[in-house]
Protein backbone atom coordinates (compact mmCIF):
# COMPACT_ATOMS: atom_id res chain seq x y z
CA UNK A 1 0.00 0.00 0.00
CA UNK A 2 1.38 3.45 -0.94
CA UNK A 3 2.39 5.60 2.03
CA UNK A 4 4.54 8.63 2.76
CA UNK A 5 6.34 9.49 5.97
CA UNK A 6 3.89 11.37 8.23
CA UNK A 7 4.81 14.89 9.36
CA UNK A 8 7.18 14.64 12.35
CA UNK A 9 5.20 17.19 14.40
CA UNK A 10 1.94 15.20 14.24
CA UNK A 11 0.78 12.45 16.54
CA UNK A 12 -0.42 9.39 14.55
CA UNK A 13 -3.56 8.99 16.68
CA UNK A 14 -4.49 12.67 16.80
CA UNK A 15 -8.01 13.26 15.44
CA UNK A 16 -8.88 16.47 13.63
CA UNK A 17 -12.14 17.71 12.11
CA UNK A 18 -12.74 17.50 8.38
CA UNK A 19 -11.93 21.20 7.76
CA UNK A 20 -8.52 21.02 9.38
CA UNK A 21 -7.75 17.73 7.65
CA UNK A 22 -8.72 19.27 4.31
CA UNK A 23 -6.28 22.14 4.85
CA UNK A 24 -3.46 19.77 5.76
CA UNK A 25 -3.93 17.53 2.73
CA UNK A 26 -4.87 20.07 0.06
CA UNK A 27 -8.30 18.53 -0.43
CA UNK A 28 -11.67 20.16 -0.01
CA UNK A 29 -14.21 19.03 2.56
CA UNK A 30 -16.59 18.07 -0.24
CA UNK A 31 -13.87 15.95 -1.88
CA UNK A 32 -13.24 14.17 1.41
CA UNK A 33 -16.94 13.38 1.74
CA UNK A 34 -16.95 12.09 -1.85
CA UNK A 35 -13.94 9.86 -1.25
CA UNK A 36 -15.54 8.54 1.93
CA UNK A 37 -18.73 7.69 0.05
CA UNK A 38 -16.58 6.02 -2.64
CA UNK A 39 -14.78 3.91 -0.06
CA UNK A 40 -11.37 5.35 -0.89
CA UNK A 41 -10.81 7.29 2.33
CA UNK A 42 -13.08 6.64 5.29
CA UNK A 43 -12.95 8.98 8.30
CA UNK A 44 -11.15 7.61 11.33
CA UNK A 45 -14.22 8.36 13.40
CA UNK A 46 -17.76 9.72 12.97
CA UNK A 47 -19.54 11.32 15.94
CA UNK A 48 -22.71 9.31 16.46
CA UNK A 49 -24.75 12.28 17.66
CA UNK A 50 -23.57 15.08 15.37
CA UNK A 51 -22.30 13.13 12.33
CA UNK A 52 -19.07 15.13 12.40
CA UNK A 53 -16.25 13.35 10.59
CA UNK A 54 -12.87 13.17 12.23
CA UNK A 55 -9.63 12.15 10.59
CA UNK A 56 -6.39 10.80 12.00
CA UNK A 57 -3.03 12.41 11.29
CA UNK A 58 -1.82 8.98 10.15
CA UNK A 59 -4.30 9.23 7.23
CA UNK A 60 -2.61 12.31 5.79
CA UNK A 61 -0.10 10.44 3.55
CA UNK A 62 -2.94 8.34 2.13
CA UNK A 63 -5.05 11.43 1.44
CA UNK A 64 -2.17 13.36 -0.14
CA UNK A 65 -1.31 10.43 -2.41
CA UNK A 66 -4.97 10.17 -3.40
CA UNK A 67 -5.02 13.85 -4.30
CA UNK A 68 -1.84 13.61 -6.34
CA UNK A 69 -3.11 10.60 -8.28
CA UNK A 70 -6.27 12.52 -9.13
CA UNK A 71 -4.16 15.48 -10.26
CA UNK A 72 -2.47 13.31 -12.90
CA UNK A 73 -5.88 12.24 -14.19
CA UNK A 74 -6.13 8.73 -12.76
CA UNK A 75 -9.61 7.27 -12.44
CA UNK A 76 -11.06 6.32 -9.05
CA UNK A 77 -11.08 2.64 -10.01
CA UNK A 78 -7.38 2.73 -10.91
CA UNK A 79 -6.54 4.73 -7.79
CA UNK A 80 -8.18 2.06 -5.65
CA UNK A 81 -5.91 -0.58 -7.23
CA UNK A 82 -2.79 1.58 -6.85
CA UNK A 83 -3.44 2.41 -3.20
CA UNK A 84 -3.93 -1.27 -2.34
CA UNK A 85 -0.85 -2.45 -4.26
CA UNK A 86 2.71 -3.02 -3.15
CA UNK A 87 5.04 -0.09 -3.96
CA UNK A 88 6.73 -1.77 -6.95
CA UNK A 89 3.39 -2.83 -8.45
CA UNK A 90 1.93 0.61 -7.77
CA UNK A 91 4.86 2.21 -9.57
CA UNK A 92 4.29 0.03 -12.63
CA UNK A 93 0.58 0.93 -12.63
CA UNK A 94 1.44 4.63 -12.51
CA UNK A 95 3.88 4.18 -15.41
CA UNK A 96 1.13 2.46 -17.40
CA UNK A 97 -1.18 5.39 -16.71
CA UNK A 98 1.44 7.91 -17.85
CA UNK A 99 1.97 5.99 -21.10
CA UNK A 100 -1.77 5.93 -21.71
CA UNK A 101 -2.05 9.68 -21.05
CA UNK A 102 0.88 10.39 -23.39
CA UNK A 103 -0.67 8.27 -26.14
CA UNK A 104 -3.99 10.04 -25.75
CA UNK A 105 -2.22 13.43 -25.76
CA UNK A 106 -0.50 12.55 -29.03
CA UNK A 107 -3.81 11.43 -30.53
CA UNK A 108 -5.48 14.64 -29.32
CA UNK A 109 -2.73 16.77 -30.85
CA UNK A 110 -3.10 14.98 -34.18
CA UNK A 111 -6.86 15.35 -34.10
CA UNK A 112 -6.58 19.02 -33.16
CA UNK A 113 -4.17 19.64 -36.04
CA UNK A 114 -6.50 17.88 -38.46
CA UNK A 115 -9.48 19.89 -37.22
CA UNK A 116 -7.62 23.18 -37.57
CA UNK A 117 -6.44 22.27 -41.06
CA UNK A 118 -9.94 21.26 -42.15
CA UNK A 119 -11.41 24.50 -40.77
CA UNK A 120 -8.78 26.65 -42.48
CA UNK A 121 -8.70 24.62 -45.69
CA UNK A 122 -9.60 26.29 -48.93
CA UNK A 123 -11.34 24.49 -51.75
CA UNK A 124 -9.51 21.43 -53.02
CA UNK A 125 -9.10 19.87 -56.44
CA UNK A 126 -9.26 16.12 -56.93
CA UNK A 127 -5.92 14.78 -58.16
CA UNK A 128 -6.14 10.99 -58.16
CA UNK A 129 -6.95 7.95 -56.06
CA UNK A 130 -4.67 5.20 -54.72
CA UNK A 131 -4.84 2.09 -52.55
CA UNK A 132 -4.44 2.98 -48.88
CA UNK A 133 -2.08 0.18 -47.78
CA UNK A 134 0.18 0.76 -50.79
CA UNK A 135 0.32 4.51 -50.15
CA UNK A 136 1.03 4.00 -46.44
CA UNK A 137 3.86 1.57 -47.21
CA UNK A 138 5.39 3.99 -49.72
CA UNK A 139 5.22 6.90 -47.26
CA UNK A 140 6.78 4.78 -44.51
CA UNK A 141 9.67 3.85 -46.78
CA UNK A 142 10.60 7.38 -47.82
CA UNK A 143 10.02 8.96 -44.39
CA UNK A 144 13.32 7.46 -43.22
CA UNK A 145 15.16 9.95 -45.44
CA UNK A 146 13.51 13.09 -43.99
CA UNK A 147 15.32 15.40 -41.58
CA UNK A 148 14.53 18.28 -39.26
CA UNK A 149 16.63 21.20 -40.44
CA UNK A 150 15.77 24.72 -39.32
CA UNK A 151 17.64 26.20 -42.27
CA UNK A 152 15.87 23.95 -44.79
CA UNK A 153 12.32 23.16 -43.56
CA UNK A 154 11.41 21.30 -46.77
CA UNK A 155 13.80 18.50 -45.76
CA UNK A 156 11.20 17.55 -43.14
CA UNK A 157 8.74 16.85 -45.91
CA UNK A 158 7.91 14.42 -48.69
CA UNK A 159 7.51 15.61 -52.26
CA UNK A 160 4.40 14.21 -53.95
CA UNK A 161 4.57 14.39 -57.74
CA UNK A 162 1.77 13.27 -60.01
CA UNK A 163 2.50 12.90 -63.71
CA UNK A 164 1.72 10.38 -66.45
CA UNK A 165 -0.65 8.46 -64.19
CA UNK A 166 2.09 7.76 -61.60
CA UNK A 167 2.42 9.15 -58.09
CA UNK A 168 6.06 9.52 -57.00
CA UNK A 169 7.10 10.20 -53.42
CA UNK A 170 10.58 11.61 -52.75
CA UNK A 171 12.43 12.68 -49.61
CA UNK A 172 16.00 13.63 -48.77
CA UNK A 173 18.11 14.58 -45.76
CA UNK A 174 20.92 15.62 -48.16
CA UNK A 175 22.85 12.40 -47.43
CA UNK A 176 20.11 10.05 -48.59
CA UNK A 177 17.53 10.49 -51.30
CA UNK A 178 14.62 8.01 -51.44
CA UNK A 179 12.07 7.86 -54.21
CA UNK A 180 9.09 5.50 -54.48
CA UNK A 181 6.62 5.33 -57.38
CA UNK A 182 3.17 3.78 -57.21
CA UNK A 183 0.40 3.49 -59.77
CA UNK A 184 -2.82 5.42 -59.50
CA UNK A 185 -6.20 3.72 -59.85
CA UNK A 186 -7.26 5.57 -62.97
CA UNK A 187 -5.44 7.15 -65.90
CA UNK A 188 -4.96 10.88 -65.61
CA UNK A 189 -3.29 13.72 -67.48
CA UNK A 190 -3.08 15.79 -64.29
CA UNK A 191 0.37 17.09 -63.37
CA UNK A 192 0.92 18.34 -59.81
CA UNK A 193 3.65 18.49 -57.19
CA UNK A 194 3.90 19.67 -53.60
CA UNK A 195 5.88 19.00 -50.42
CA UNK A 196 3.80 17.50 -47.60
CA UNK A 197 4.71 17.85 -43.92
CA UNK A 198 6.43 14.65 -42.78
CA UNK A 199 4.97 14.91 -39.27
CA UNK A 200 1.40 15.05 -40.60
CA UNK A 201 2.05 12.05 -42.84
CA UNK A 202 3.69 10.10 -40.03
CA UNK A 203 0.74 10.71 -37.72
CA UNK A 204 -1.74 9.48 -40.34
CA UNK A 205 0.04 6.30 -41.45
CA UNK A 206 -2.18 3.90 -39.50
CA UNK A 207 -5.36 5.45 -40.93
CA UNK A 208 -3.97 5.33 -44.46
CA UNK A 209 -2.90 1.70 -44.04
CA UNK A 210 -6.44 0.69 -43.03
CA UNK A 211 -8.03 2.59 -45.88
CA UNK A 212 -9.37 1.09 -49.08
CA UNK A 213 -9.45 3.49 -52.01
CA UNK A 214 -8.14 6.89 -50.94
CA UNK A 215 -8.86 10.06 -52.86
CA UNK A 216 -6.07 12.64 -53.01
CA UNK A 217 -7.13 16.30 -53.26
CA UNK A 218 -4.95 19.40 -53.22
CA UNK A 219 -5.57 22.95 -52.08
CA UNK A 220 -3.20 25.89 -51.90
CA UNK A 221 -1.96 25.14 -48.38
CA UNK A 222 -3.11 21.58 -47.64
CA UNK A 223 -3.62 18.14 -49.17
CA UNK A 224 -6.68 16.11 -48.23
CA UNK A 225 -6.73 12.32 -48.19
CA UNK A 226 -10.35 11.22 -48.33
CA UNK A 227 -10.69 8.07 -46.22
CA UNK A 228 -13.64 5.72 -46.60
CA UNK A 229 -15.52 5.43 -43.29
CA UNK A 230 -12.99 7.52 -41.34
CA UNK A 231 -12.24 11.16 -40.76
CA UNK A 232 -10.23 12.61 -43.62
CA UNK A 233 -6.49 13.11 -43.18
CA UNK A 234 -5.26 16.66 -43.81
CA UNK A 235 -1.57 17.38 -44.39
CA UNK A 236 0.11 20.76 -44.60
CA UNK A 237 2.01 21.81 -47.70
CA UNK A 238 5.44 23.22 -46.89
CA UNK A 239 6.65 26.47 -48.41
CA UNK A 240 9.71 26.65 -50.59
CA UNK A 241 10.96 24.53 -53.48
CA UNK A 242 11.92 20.93 -52.88
CA UNK A 243 15.59 20.14 -53.71
CA UNK A 244 16.04 19.61 -57.45
CA UNK A 245 16.85 15.93 -57.19
CA UNK A 246 16.16 15.20 -60.86
CA UNK A 247 19.08 17.39 -61.90
CA UNK A 248 21.34 15.66 -59.36
CA UNK A 249 20.39 12.19 -60.57
CA UNK A 250 20.76 13.15 -64.24
CA UNK A 251 24.23 14.56 -63.56
CA UNK A 252 25.56 11.36 -61.97
CA UNK A 253 28.24 9.54 -63.98
CA UNK A 254 27.71 5.95 -65.19
CA UNK A 255 27.76 3.03 -62.77
CA UNK A 256 31.13 1.23 -62.71
CA UNK A 257 30.14 -1.74 -60.53
CA UNK A 258 26.80 -3.43 -59.83
CA UNK A 259 26.32 -6.09 -57.16
CA UNK A 260 23.34 -8.22 -56.20
CA UNK A 261 23.26 -9.14 -52.49
CA UNK A 262 20.83 -10.56 -49.95
CA UNK A 263 19.18 -7.79 -47.94
CA UNK A 264 18.97 -9.75 -44.66
CA UNK A 265 22.64 -10.73 -44.76
CA UNK A 266 23.77 -7.12 -45.20
CA UNK A 267 21.52 -5.94 -42.37
CA UNK A 268 22.82 -8.64 -40.04
CA UNK A 269 26.40 -7.63 -40.79
CA UNK A 270 25.65 -3.96 -40.14
CA UNK A 271 24.07 -4.88 -36.80
CA UNK A 272 27.44 -6.30 -35.70
CA UNK A 273 29.28 -3.05 -36.49
CA UNK A 274 30.22 -1.31 -33.22
CA UNK A 275 31.61 1.90 -34.78
CA UNK A 276 29.78 4.77 -36.44
CA UNK A 277 31.16 3.93 -39.88
CA UNK A 278 31.38 0.76 -41.87
CA UNK A 279 33.69 -0.20 -44.72
CA UNK A 280 32.23 -1.96 -47.79
CA UNK A 281 34.68 -3.86 -50.00
CA UNK A 282 33.16 -5.29 -53.19
CA UNK A 283 34.74 -8.12 -55.15
CA UNK A 284 33.26 -10.18 -57.96
CA UNK A 285 31.92 -12.80 -55.53
CA UNK A 286 31.46 -11.12 -52.15
CA UNK A 287 30.77 -7.97 -50.18
CA UNK A 288 33.05 -7.75 -47.14
CA UNK A 289 32.05 -5.41 -44.31
CA UNK A 290 34.37 -4.17 -41.56
CA UNK A 291 34.25 -1.44 -38.94
CA UNK A 292 36.50 1.57 -38.44
CA UNK A 293 39.02 -0.51 -36.50
CA UNK A 294 39.33 -2.92 -39.46
CA UNK A 295 37.43 -5.64 -37.59
CA UNK A 296 35.43 -7.84 -39.96
CA UNK A 297 31.68 -7.76 -39.27
CA UNK A 298 30.47 -9.89 -42.16
CA UNK A 299 31.05 -11.36 -45.60
CA UNK A 300 27.99 -11.48 -47.87
CA UNK A 301 27.97 -13.48 -51.11
CA UNK A 302 27.56 -11.15 -54.07
CA UNK A 303 27.03 -11.43 -57.78
CA UNK A 304 29.04 -8.44 -58.94
CA UNK A 305 30.00 -7.03 -62.30
CA UNK A 306 32.77 -4.46 -62.51
CA UNK A 307 36.11 -3.65 -60.88
CA UNK A 308 36.80 -4.18 -57.19
CA UNK A 309 35.76 -1.07 -55.25
CA UNK A 310 35.60 -0.01 -51.59
CA UNK A 311 33.53 2.66 -49.83
CA UNK A 312 32.85 3.99 -46.34
CA UNK A 313 29.36 4.74 -45.00
CA UNK A 314 27.83 5.94 -41.78
CA UNK A 315 25.86 3.02 -40.34
CA UNK A 316 23.07 5.42 -39.32
CA UNK A 317 22.73 6.43 -42.97
CA UNK A 318 23.17 3.07 -44.70
CA UNK A 319 21.15 0.82 -42.38
CA UNK A 320 17.74 2.53 -42.75
CA UNK A 321 18.25 2.89 -46.49
CA UNK A 322 18.66 -0.89 -46.78
CA UNK A 323 16.05 -1.85 -44.18
CA UNK A 324 13.16 -0.18 -46.06
CA UNK A 325 14.15 -1.58 -49.45
CA UNK A 326 11.71 -3.85 -51.27
CA UNK A 327 12.36 -7.56 -51.73
CA UNK A 328 14.93 -10.04 -50.48
CA UNK A 329 17.60 -9.18 -53.05
CA UNK A 330 19.20 -5.77 -53.54
CA UNK A 331 21.04 -4.17 -56.42
CA UNK A 332 23.86 -1.88 -55.31
CA UNK A 333 25.17 0.47 -58.00
CA UNK A 334 28.56 2.03 -57.29
CA UNK A 335 30.05 4.97 -59.20
CA UNK A 336 33.00 6.05 -57.04
CA UNK A 337 34.07 6.18 -53.41
CA UNK A 338 32.84 9.77 -53.11
CA UNK A 339 29.63 9.58 -55.18
CA UNK A 340 26.16 8.33 -54.18
CA UNK A 341 25.58 4.58 -54.23
CA UNK A 342 22.18 3.51 -55.52
CA UNK A 343 20.14 0.91 -53.64
CA UNK A 344 17.32 -0.76 -55.59
CA UNK A 345 15.26 -3.88 -55.35
CA UNK A 346 16.50 -6.67 -57.59
CA UNK A 347 12.84 -7.62 -58.16
CA UNK A 348 11.51 -4.18 -59.05
CA UNK A 349 12.62 -0.57 -59.18
CA UNK A 350 9.66 1.01 -57.37
CA UNK A 351 11.86 2.20 -54.50
CA UNK A 352 15.24 3.77 -55.23
CA UNK A 353 17.57 5.23 -52.62
CA UNK A 354 20.79 7.17 -53.19
CA UNK A 355 23.21 7.05 -50.25
CA UNK A 356 26.19 9.35 -49.93
CA UNK A 357 29.45 7.65 -48.81
CA UNK A 358 31.46 8.99 -45.90
CA UNK A 359 35.10 10.00 -45.85
CA UNK A 360 37.67 7.39 -44.86
CA UNK A 361 38.13 7.66 -41.07
CA UNK A 362 41.55 8.34 -39.54
CA UNK A 363 43.28 5.17 -38.37
CA UNK A 364 41.74 3.79 -35.15
CA UNK A 365 39.66 6.92 -34.66
CA UNK A 366 35.88 6.87 -34.98
CA UNK A 367 34.63 10.39 -35.05
CA UNK A 368 31.71 11.69 -37.20
CA UNK A 369 32.86 11.88 -40.84
CA UNK A 370 32.76 14.88 -43.09
CA UNK A 371 30.36 14.31 -45.96
CA UNK A 372 29.17 16.22 -48.96
CA UNK A 373 25.38 16.26 -49.28
CA UNK A 374 23.55 14.43 -52.05
CA UNK A 375 21.56 17.54 -52.96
Amino acid sequence: MISDVPPPDTEPDQLVPIGAFAQRTGLTASALRFYADSGLLDPASVDASTGYRLYSASQEPHAITLRRLREIGMSLADIRVVLDAEPSTAGNLIDDHVRHVATEADRTRREATAIKLSIAADSTTALTSVRGPILAAAIGQVLTATARDAAHPVLDGVEFRLEDGTLTLTSTDRYRLSSRSLPTLEPSDTRWSGTLCAGDLRGGLSDLARGGVIGVEAGTTTVRFALDGRDDLWCRLLDGPFPSHDAMVDALPPVIMRASVAKSAVLQSLEHCVTERVHLDFTSTALALSDASSTAVGVVPADACGPQVALWFEVATLYPAISVSIGAELLLDVRAADLPMTIRSADGGDLTTFVMPAARPPAHIDRPPRREPVT
